[in-house]
């Protein structure tokens, strides 16, 4: 059985802005919850177009 780590490090991957992002320009900063959102344009929203029971 083969034995070995794999690790992923998201260093500056920030679920939020802290308090003095104002100081920084940081406003807004949401780096996963804006990767989700544009994954589900990407890739889900192609497929709700799909589905006859959902009118947009």
């Amino acid at each position: 059985m083969p034995k070995g780590v794999i690790l992923i490090v998201l260093d500056s991957a920030g679920v939020s802005e802290l308090p003095d992002a104002a100081v920084y320009r940081d406003e807004g900063a949401n780096t996963i919850g804006h990767i989700l959102i544009q994954w589900a344009l990407l890739f889900l929203f192609p497929i709700w177009q799909n589905w006859d029971y959902i009118s947009f």
